[in-house]
Order: C-alpha cells, then structure tokens, then sequence
C-alpha cells in the first residue's frame, strides 16, 4: 500500500519522538570501568551539589556515601558538572552510584588488569586493517573477509617518474594497512603509528608479552607484536626508489573507493605518487627506530633497515623542500588524484627527528650537530604532522645510557616536557570534565580523541622522567574521557563500553553488513573546527559536535595513527596499574 506524503510525514515525526524521548543519562562514567588502585572520577550533570551512594551492583548493600562536588561549568560543552571521587576505594567489583534527584548510574567496575581487553583489541585492529591479505576467521571470527588490493602491479604516477622512465613502469608494493575509512597507504601517516606502535614494544614489552593476540603468524622469530608490525615495515620499505632512495608520499588510487568490500572493489589503477621531503624523513625516521628495535632478533634485517634509513635521509638532506602540494600537482601530472594529502609544509619537526633516530643508531656525532632543537613547536602533543616530540621520546627513553654529545642538551628537553605536562594536569585539575582536553585551543580538531590518547602517551612519558603522580591522574582521565566520561556519555573505542560508535566512516564496517563495526578502533571524535562532511551539525559547542553515522568522516571515522596513542595509552596504564600492587604508593 502506497502512503500519502502527509501520513508519511506523521509517521516520520513519531518515529523521531520516539527516538529522541531516550531519558539522557547524567551520570557519566569510564564504560571500561577503573584501576582499583587509580583515580576515580565520575562526572555529573548537574548545576547543584547532592548527596550520592556507592552500592554493590545489584542494590542490596551501602558502601560508600558523600557529595557530588566541584560544581562548575564547562565551555567546551556549554553543561555544568559535578563530581564523584571515589579514588579512596580500592575494592575490586562491580558497583553502581545513586545520586538524589538523578537515580542511578549503569555499572560501574573496578579491577585489576582492567585494560588488557582494550590493549588487545586495539592491536588486533591492525590485522583486520590489512592491505593485501585476507583476514582469516581463525582469527578474525565473523570479521573474516577476502583480501582486496593485491598491490603487486602498482605504477609510478607521472608526479615521480625518474627523467626517461618508461611511464608503464611498475613496482610491487603490497601489504601495509589501509590507512583509515579508505583503502589507500599513506607514508607520512604511517611514519608517527609504525614508531608509536614501536615504541610501545621499547617501553612496555613485558606488558605485551603475556597478552594473546588473534593474529596470525609469519616470522616465528618475532614476536607477535612485532610480527604484526613488520606487516607494515613491509610496505614502507618498498616505498623507497632504489635508484636514488627517495620515497613515495603515497600509495592510492586516482579517487576513493566506493563503500565496498576490497575484494569487490573496482579494479581501477593504483599510483605511487611523486617523493617528497616529508615521505623521506618519516620513512628514515622510522627505520633508524626499527633498526634499533628489531637488532634483538634480526641484525640482518636491523642492517637493511639501517642502510635504507641512511639513503632515505640522504635523499632529504639533497632535497630538503620538495613540499607534497596536490593542487598544484595535478595542474601540472595526469591523472588528477583526489584522496588523502597528508600535505605537512613545515618540516623543521621531521629534520628534528630524523636526525635523532640517526644519532640514536649509528652513534654519528654528525647526526646529532644537525638537531636544531629551537625549530621545533612544542605546544602541541604528536600528530602526524607535529613529530618533534618523538625525538624527545626516543632520546629520553635512554634515560641514563644517553650519549654524550646529547646530555648537554638532557635538562632543556626534560624542562620542555615538564612544561607541557604541568599545562596538561594544571587543565585537568581545573577542568569540570576532569579533563586534560581544552589545555590548547588546538585539542577539539579532526581527531580530537587521539588528541587526548596523546596527552596520556605523553604524560606517561612526562612521568617517566620525575614521577609526578599526578602526571598519571591526568592520563587517567584521558582513558576515562575516550572510554565515556565525556558529555556524549559515548565509549569512543569500537565494540567496547556500553554505548560505542555503531556507524562508522569505514569501508570495512559498512560494508561487511555486520551489525557491529570492526572492533578496536577509536573514532576520531568530537571537533567543529571542520565538519566539511555536510551531515548536518549542531556545531555550537566543540566536544558535542559529533554524530554517530557513516557520513561524519570529520567525526566518526577511524584512522591508524589515532588507534597509535590509545595502544600505547592502554600499555602504559597496564604497566602501572594492571596489578595487585599500587607502584606509585612505593614512590
């Protein structure tokens, strides 16, 4: 039966009363649940203290009792909150809060070894986001897929032809991890996650070490951890021209491809698109870091990395600005290519690095004379685009064993990290949300919520240094922000907490037809500096304008360099609280 556009409208405007008359939940907690021994915050919305009760889960006994406190506005979400602090608790189970006039809260537990499912799940994610391989049920369970974009015939686009290359030419260049949403494999993107995801494995290898991962096995000489890594070094080593060691910015196609699955995708031509400076200097970056990491098991394999670190790094230094600009390419190269840019203008942050991590493995004293460590802006966390403090981070994670020439520069870097940490505990201290995020004008952008995995990887790192306690509060809150303790009441990380992200900006999600997106991966959450994705914001306020559907790319779309810092995040929280035993009580 054919309905009138009249009763079709009724219908439309109850459906949407019915869906907007869900009651919002006021009592915003960790949906993972807390640290026994940690910081426990729980936020409140509210604009007047109240009395609140802590009780066993199922209501039957009183446990604890106080005030909801601290009443205060918040401008990043225009709400007024309050909080419950139930850090003084250290009894492991699971329990809910009532407060007067608002009720109760869901489920609220607390345990050791809280993280190791979400530390898992964020490092299998990287297997479900491989290029060039199926994904094998074994492992992947109902998320198990054909393979897709075999990358065995890529041709050089005409951006990179060397002077008289045959424009046919073409390389193999297959593995790697799709990049985010889309299928392409991006250089300058993999550069921060590869030397993130490494040095997780550097820091907190003996937190990995007893966590078994769904991921299959290709070098049995590795470990898994590794192993899953090396899927990706793979790639990026064949990135790099023989001929002169250069380094594609790119793997891609012309355009994005449709919502489908890899296997079904069009069989259009894939690119490797023109070298540039940026491509070159996270590439060297990253296998000078590598080498160091994978000579325990490889010297052969550390050597390669090495050698192909220095050719890359030569290649920069004899071409220190050839910017990637896509506009301008494709007026002048065919044909036109129109996904991700990854276009960094300012490069001073990547000599800063690629200089260190050379210092770091060869020892040259040379490398080290070029680190112009006044260039770097160091206001900001890492991001793809800001990498000077992951020199910082490898040099400082040598601690006592620094080389000489660079000790004389060991209490400027430290006082530069401890600078940016007391800014971020200062803000979370102050913050209505118990929040480090609002510390810069600059955290509510594309990819907010790595914005605040990074606060926490640095923290963690801030703390490493001077073990100021409340370093590792302010990282706790990170994890209780992506994880629900935010003003969406939203678990940001994929198949995790109670309400999680459903609808994802995914191609391996959405078109699967599986109800549940790919677990393990962190949306990029909330932001209105750019919702140039036309999916209709309500952009007031920056940590509210988020929508949970698959058009929201600026929101809801995933990324490898933003799962990075929750990985490292979650380690370095395991390491200090997934235990019986309090370590900052021995402090």
């Amino acid at each position: 039966m054919k309905l009138s556009p009249i009763v079709l409208s009724i219908i439309c405007l109850l459906f949407l009363s019915c869906s907007n008359s869900k009651e919002e939940n006021r009592i915003l907690i960790n949906q993972e649940g807390y640290y026994r021994t940690a910081t426990k915050i729980i936020t409140v919305k509210t604009d007047k203290p109240a009395k609140f009760l802590l009780l066993s889960a199922d209501k039957s006994k009183d446990i604890l009792k106080g005030d909801v406190t601290n009443i205060s506005p918040w401008k990043f979400s225009g709400e007024t909150y309050g909080k419950i602090d139930l850090s003084s608790f250290k009894e492991a189970g699971a329990y809910v809060v009532w407060i007067e006039d608002i009720g109760y809260s869901d489920i609220i537990n607390i345990k050791d070894n809280l993280g190791e499912q979400s530390l898992a799940t964020s490092v299998e994610a990287y297997y479900l986001q491989r290029c060039s391989s199926p994904i094998e049920k074994e492992y992947a369970g109902i998320y198990a897929r054909e393979g897709g974009h075999p990358d065995d015939k890529v041709l050089i686009h005409s951006s990179a032809l060397n002077p008289g290359q045959d424009p046919k030419t073409t390389i193999s260049s297959p593995k790697g991890w799709y990049d985010a949403g889309d299928y392409n494999k991006y250089i300058v993107n993999s550069g921060i996650t590869t030397y993130t995801l490494l040095l997780v494995y550097k820091n907190y290898a003996d937190i990995l070490k007893p966590i078994e991962l769904k991921i299959p096995v290709n070098n049995k000489n590795l470990p898994l951890y590794l192993d899953n890594i090396k899927w990706n070094l793979d790639w990026m080593f064949t990135m790099q021209d023989p001929l002169d060691g250069g380094v594609y910015h790119k793997l891609t196609n012309a355009s994005f491809d449709g919502m489908v699955m890899p296997a079904k995708a069009q069989k259009k031509s894939r690119y490797v698109v023109q070298k540039s400076t940026a491509a070159a200097l996270n590439f060297a970056a990253v296998f000078f870091h590598a080498s160091r990491v994978f000579s325990e098991f490889d010297k052969t394999l550390a050597e390669d990395y090495k050698l192909a670190a220095i050719k890359a790094l030569d290649w920069a230094e004899k071409n220190p600005s050839i910017i990637y600009d896509q506009v301008e390419m494709n007026k002048k190269y065919s044909p036109k290519i129109t996904t991700g840019a990854y276009d960094d203008k300012n490069l001073s942050d990547e000599f800063i690095w690629a200089y260190t991590e050379a210092f770091l493995t060869t020892l040259d004293d040379t490398y080290y004379t070029k680190v112009e460590w006044s260039k770097g802006d160091y206001n900001k966390v890492p991001s793809w685009s800001n990498v000077e403090y992951l020199a910082i981070y490898s040099l400082l994670t040598m601690k006592y064993d620094i080389p000489k020439i660079a000790q004389k520069d060991f209490l400027l870097l430290k006082k530069m990290m401890t600078k940016k940490a007391d800014v971020l505990a200062s803000t979370y201290k102050s913050s209505a949300m118990s929040t480090s995020m609002g510390a810069t004008n600059n955290d509510f952008v594309w990819g907010s919520n790595a914005v605040a995995a990074n606060h926490a990887m640095f923290l963690l790192q801030a703390y490493a240094i001077n073990f100021n306690k409340e370093y590792i509060d302010t990282a706790i809150g990170a994890f209780d922000f992506v994880m629900g303790r935010n003003p969406l009441d939203m678990c940001f990380l994929t198949g995790s907490g109670k309400q999680h992200p459903m609808h994802i900006h995914h191609r391996l999600s959405d078109a699967d037809k599986i109800k549940e997106p790919l677990p393990g991966l962190l949306v990029g959450g909330p932001q209105n500096e750019n919702n140039s994705d036309n999916c209709g914001y309500n952009n007031e306020f920056p940590a509210t304008t988020y929508k949970d559907v698959v058009c929201s790319f600026t929101t809801n779309e995933i990324a490898i360099n933003w799962n990075a810092p929750f990985v490292y995040m979650m380690a370095g929280l395991e390491s200090h609280y997934g235990n019986k035993i309090d370590p900052l009580a021995q402090n």
